[in-house]
């Protein structure tokens, strides 16, 4: 499902450092591809209609960024700095983003797919509207989150954390886990197939299930 208002067509070819040319830290209506910008530090840049193809941006620190109508395909992310983050209407396609940083950010309207996100920390986050598909959340913080017509499917999620993040109503059975990290308060009404059942009955409610 598409979630990012940009064309294609109306984009100008350029290049993510032409960032440093705005006062504002500002890309707008932008295409940027095959690019290495790497330990890069910009505090609350901007990016806005746009999309990035194949561009490495690990080990940045981007505070506060602000994305709105943005695709990124084939990106890495991986050990950057985007807390406090505000991201509307933006695709994740296909990007390594291990142990990125994502406390204390706004997440609406996204959609993450078959990114690789583990070791990630996305704790007191608010995620409206945001879908996960066919994506690796293995050992990553999700702590103290809310959660607001947000999915997960087909995803691995072995090891997440989720203490203090409310899960009632969300549907699991689509993904995999061998043991979630929790408080009974946060998987209290979680939707899980029978597998699944047994895993956290065994955990948190020392249950042995007799088949």
């Amino acid at each position: 499902m598409l979630v990012a208002k940009v064309l294609a067509d109306n984009l100008s070819p350029a290049s993510f450092f032409d960032i440093f040319d705005e006062e504002d830290f500002l890309l707008t209506d932008k295409l940027i591809e095959n690019e290495f910008a790497e330990e890069q530090q910009i505090d609350h840049p901007y990016v806005e209609q746009s999309i990035f193809n194949r561009v490495t941006l690990t080990t940045s620190s981007f505070y506060k960024f602000e994305a709105t109508d943005v695709i990124f395909n084939n990106c890495d992310f991986s050990n950057c700095n985007l807390e406090e983050a505000v991201l509307l209407r933006c695709e994740f396609r296909n990007c390594k983003m291990l142990g990125l940083n994502l406390n204390n950010a706004y997440i609406s309207t996204c959609e993450f797919e078959n990114c690789l996100m583990d070791l990630a920390s996305i704790n007191k986050v608010q995620l409206k509207t945001t879908h996960f598909i066919e994506t690796s959340l293995k050992d990553v913080g999700f702590a103290d989150n809310k959660l607001t017509k947000t999915t997960f499917a087909s995803c691995k999620l072995n090891q997440i954390s989720t203490y203090g993040t409310s899960l009632k109503g969300l549907d699991l059975t689509s993904n995999s886990f061998e043991s979630l990290e929790a408080d009974l308060a946060s998987i209290r009404g979680v939707i899980v197939n029978e597998q699944q059942a047994a895993v956290l009955a065994q955990r948190y409610l020392n249950l042995s299930i007799k088949y």
